[in-house]
């Protein structure tokens, strides 16, 4: 059953009934508008409106470009920046665990029934066991990330060798291999390159293949070690064709678009570059903040009109 009605993405979850009582809000306030709109004079003149509009439509288009150029502003899923994942894979103790139901499937003169655990007829010779099955009736607690893998051809799954280490484990996540254009198989390289100038390793993990990975891999002469993830699993990690995502002692401590893969002096020493962008990125809340204010200071300055009684 569908749980989420999915209407605000990650950043918050309403339950099916929520959903509704929220539909019923925007409902009164649509009729609302459509009982007194011969009441309703508009507040700014036509060149104002249109003016209005224009600002409008550019805050609301700025916003998606930027993400899909770059990655979102705003990250509300588990593997955000900052977020120390073996934490969010934990079950606290003490946590509900699943609940299942065994059914047991027996037939008798042709007829087939279904029974449960109080009330099935082991010692019936008459009935027939058929087939059985467990039913969840109880869903438990599931923790933040429950499904993160990486499998690697021969390791094995990586995740823990990952997760443990202190030194910085770059990984390059491509849902898909034949998406990617001749430009990134080179910013790939390029970055592979730098990386291994650093003295560290590349993981590429992508839901191709793995002979389509180590043809990447020879044809552009990329240096990384190839492994699989699922494809949900890496659009869930980073919104892009290919990002690379810093992790170091279990914490991701950065994500890049493949518009925006870091330099050779990032790759160095990325904690303590990552202060650095931190600090400027502090810098440009406070200057969106300021837009945003302006924005709305213009909207109200246009909607002002001393002849409006």
């Amino acid at each position: 059953p569908v749980t989420d009605c999915g209407c605000f993405g990650d950043a918050l979850k309403l339950t099916n009934w929520q959903t509704f009582f929220k539909n019923l809000v925007l409902l009164a306030a649509v009729v609302f508008v459509f009982l007194f709109q011969s009441k309703m004079r508009l507040a700014y003149s036509r060149s104002k409106s249109i003016l209005a509009f224009l600002v409008i439509v550019l805050a609301g288009a700025s916003i998606p470009h930027y993400s899909y150029h770059h990655l979102p502003l705003f990250d509300f899923r588990p593997y955000a920046v900052g977020n120390h994942l073996p934490t969010l894979m934990e079950i606290p103790e003490g946590a509900p665990v699943d609940e299942f139901q065994t059914i047991f499937y027996y037939s008798k003169n042709g007829e087939t029934k279904e029974f449960d655990e109080s009330n099935y007829p082991w010692q019936d010779s008459t009935w027939v066991f058929e087939e059985m099955e467990s039913r969840l009736i109880k869903k438990g607690y599931t923790p933040p990330i429950h499904d993160f893998r990486i499998e690697h051809p021969e390791k094995g799954d990586l995740v823990a060798e990952i997760l443990q280490s202190p030194s910085p484990q770059f990984l390059l996540f491509v849902p898909l291999i034949e998406d990617l254009s001749g430009t990134d198989k080179e910013k790939i390289a390029r970055l592979s390159e730098n990386i291994a100038e650093s003295g560290e390793n590349l993981i590429l993990v992508s839901a191709s293949g793995i002979n389509d990975i180590n043809t990447l891999l020879s044809e552009h002469h990329i240096m990384a070690t190839p492994a699989n993830g699922d494809l949900t699993l890496i659009k869930t990690i980073i919104r892009s064709k290919a990002g690379l995502v810093i992790v170091q002692n279990g914490t991701v401590l950065s994500k890049f678009n493949r518009n925006d893969y870091p330099t050779k002096t990032y790759l160095q020493n990325p904690l303590a570059a990552e202060l650095v962008v931190k600090s400027t990125l502090k810098s440009q809340l406070i200057c969106l903040y300021l837009c945003f204010i302006f924005g709305g200071a213009l909207l109200l300055i246009l909607g002002y009109n001393p002849k409006h009684k």
